[in-house]
Order: C-alpha cells, then structure tokens, then sequence
C-alpha cells in the first residue's frame, strides 16, 4: 500500500522504519511534496491548538483513502477531522521508537467498520494491533497512560522529599524496600501487583509528553492527581512549619509564609509575597506583588490588596510597595490602595477603603479610611 508520513520526529521516523518493509512508504516534515495516489495517511506531528485543521489540510491534499491519527490527542480530536479517520496511539520509549512499536500492541479506535478493517490491513502486517470501538477509547487510553505513569513519578518525587527531610537513603527507604516486596508477590503469587520502581527526575517530569498531555486531559476533566503531575519538580512556594492553607488557593511559588498560619479558601498569595508568622487570612483573600505581611495579622475574608495606582491590561505595571506591621487587623472587604503601610495593632474596619498610612494603633474606617479613635 502507497502512504505517506507526516512528521519527521521520533515517532514519524519509528513508524517509516517499521513499515517501509512492508509498504510504498514515504515520509515528509514542512516541506513541500507532491505526491499521486496515497491511500493511508499518517499524522505523526505534535498536537496543538490547530491540529484538526492542519490535518484536514493534509486530508484535502492527498485525499487518502483513510488517515491514522498517531498523535496523542484530546479525548473527541479523531471525531473533529474530516473524512475517513482512525486514532492508534504510539507506546515506546525516545529514542529508539521502531523497537516500541514493533513490541507493544499497536491499538486502533475506529469508528467505521470498513476503516478498521484498512487500518488493521495496513498496519497489522508490520506490528501487533487490536481494535477498539469508537476512536474515544484509544485517545483516553493513552491519555490515562501517560497520567499513570506521570502520578508515580509525582509521588516518587514526594517520597523523595520526606527522605530529604529526615537525611535518609532514598534507594535503602524506597527502591530497597519495594524491590524486595515485589520480590515476595512474585513468590506468593501475586506477581499482577508489583510496583513500580522509579527514581524522582531532577526538575519537571521529562519523557516524552508526560507533563503536556496531562494538561490536555486536565483541560477536558480537571483533577487534582493531573494538577500534582503538572507541578511536580517545579519551584514551591516556602510555607512554615504548622501553617494551614485551605482548598482552592492559589500560591506564587516565589512567595514566602511564615509558621502557624490559616491560609483561607479561594486566596491568592502573588509573586513575591511575604507573609510572617502567626498569621491568619480569611477565603477570598487576595495579596499581589509588592505586598509585605508582618507577625499577628489579620486578615478578614475579601481583603483586597492592589500594587498599581493605574493598572492597565496591556503594558508594564509599576508596582508600588504596601507593608502591613505587626499584630494589624483587617476587617472583611476591605481594599488597601497600593504605597501605604499600616502600622502595628492597627485596626480597619469592614469595608474600608484605605488610601493613605495608618499610624501605629489607629483605629480607621469608612471610605475613604478615617481615624475613630487611638
């Protein structure tokens, strides 16, 4: 059969390994090639935002008898393209591809009957294949996949983390310990419950497209396991011993939050931020750059802080630097206009607008923020 592969990169180049012994194979990238009487294309190039109309492009070019989706796609991709279209996902390691794919069944999500039987022609020949309905199934698969492997990773990493911390042995706490376990499941019997021995990577998860396709599936159905994958290895945020942060809040890795604080629901700690100890936020909270948290501050919920006097949604801000001292009390909606610092054990009432320095002790409310008393 006469195909044409479209990418060059690892998987574009296993795949012609693999088939050209078997079929009228060619291969290109970018350029341009002109080409009569393709019956099978292979879509090998990343995904990205235009993918569906990149391959319907291809499609209209060489007018195929069947196109086969190798890439690893949103779940519902295969379905958006024109045309006759199957998805077969690519197991294997990089480099090195052929041998991935000439070992691993090769699986094919269809959803026309006649299309499965042509795929399961073509590629059948050169490599082990199953079918499987709907071309869903094959892109979740995958998907999963990958996140699988990513959630180990992830919690190789955390493991990794808790030895660091005691000054123990990774490899006697962890591998040691899990390799010999899995040594017993085989002798039990079990051998179906092993588990996985990885060493953390240094960094963000590598491989080919862990992290990437997590946040593609994260996209279509956010999970908290997919969110540890897409953030492990990156910089954390430092936050003291005995501190409590509650769901759903968002903290700069840049920021720095001392001991014994309650961090409340839907917060949102910005780049930079330093918060003492002893401290207390209420949800809603919402701290920018340029915002400095001393010991013993309270924060009641919806306190808004600002950095930029004229903000703009295009161009640079100039931040301008707010301090909020020891042992000040905040109350519920109130907004801190940016360059003011609020002195120690002040107290602002609900609602408040403050706009210039709050002396040591004062007592302010309203909008603008005036004293009530000392």
């Amino acid at each position: 059969m006469k195909s044409l592969i479209i990418g060059r990169g690892e998987v574009g180049k296993g795949l012609y390994e693999v088939l050209k012994e078997h079929h009228d194979v060619h291969i290109k990238d970018t350029e341009e090639l002109k080409l009569d009487g393709v019956e099978i294309l292979d879509i090998c190039i990343p995904y990205s935002a235009d993918f569906v109309d990149i391959v319907d492009k291809y499609a209209d070019i060489y007018k195929p008898k069947l196109t086969i989706i190798h890439t690893t796609v949103p779940v519902g991709t295969t379905r958006l393209t024109k045309g006759h279209v199957v998805h077969s996902p690519v197991r294997g390691k990089h480099p090195g591809m052929a041998k991935g794919i000439r070992t691993y069944v090769k699986y094919i999500g269809y959803n026309d009957e006649k299309d499965r039987q042509l795929a399961e022609k073509y590629l059948g020949v050169a490599m082990q294949v199953k079918s499987v309905k709907k071309t869903e199934t094959s892109e979740l698969a995958k998907l999963l996949c990958l996140a699988r492997y990513g959630v180990n990773i992830a919690f190789a990493q955390e493991q990794k983390e808790m030895c660091d911390k005691w000054g123990l042995n990774y490899e006697e706490v962890v591998l040691e310990y899990e390799r010999t376990y899995n040594e017993g499941l085989e002798k039990v019997g079990t051998p179906d419950l092993k588990r996985p021995l990885l060493t953390p990577p240094e960094g963000r998860i590598g491989g080919h497209c862990v992290r990437e396709n997590s946040i593609l599936l994260n996209e279509q159905y956010p999970s908290n396991f997919l969110k540890e994958i897409i953030s492990c290895g990156t910089p954390r945020p430092q936050i003291g011993e005995g501190t409590k942060v509650w769901n759903y809040t968002n903290i700069y890795h840049t920021a720095r939050i001392g001991r014994n604080c309650v961090i409340g629901s839907y917060s949102e700690i910005g780049d930079k931020v330093v918060i003492g100890d002893n401290c207390k936020l209420g949800a809603y909270v919402f701290i920018p750059k340029g915002v400095t948290i001393g010991n013993n501050v309270f924060l009641g919920p919806k306190a808004c802080f600002t950095n930029d006097k004229y903000p703009k949604a295009v161009g640079e801000w100039k931040v301008r630097e707010t301090k909020v001292l020891d042992g000040a009390s905040i109350g519920a909606n109130v907004t801190i206009v940016c360059g003011v610092t609020i002195g120690r054990d002040a107290m602002i009432g609900a609602g408040a607008v403050v706009t210039k320095d709050i002396g040591d002790g004062m007592v302010v409310m309203g909008n603008p923020a005036k004293q009530k008393a000392v």
